[in-house]
């Protein structure tokens, strides 16, 4: 398990990203088999974000589509507009 620092570029960047479509960020600590891990157990700084996933891997798993819709909103904004912010 690994924890950047809060003035990390990559949060920075993913919390201005979800400011781009209206929503306020927040940061938690997630508890399981994320790809960040992997990441960054090879020097790779990795953020994970949400996409409305709620009770997973429970019986009552739900996605919800409009947070899952603004999460594709939120990663499109990252690989293009903010790509280019820096």
């Amino acid at each position: 398990s690994f924890r950047l620092p809060d003035d990390h570029p990559s949060i920075a960047a993913a919390e201005n990203a979800v400011r781009q479509i209206g929503r306020e960020p927040y940061a938690q600590v997630s508890n399981g088999g994320l790809d960040a891990n992997w990441l960054s157990r090879h020097g790779i700084d990795a953020v994970t974000m949400g996409c409305g996933q709620r009770n997973i891997h429970t019986a009552d798993e739900r996605l919800v589509i409009s947070d899952y819709i603004d999460a594709c909103r939120i990663a499109t904004w990252l690989i293009t507009d903010g790509a280019s912010n820096g």
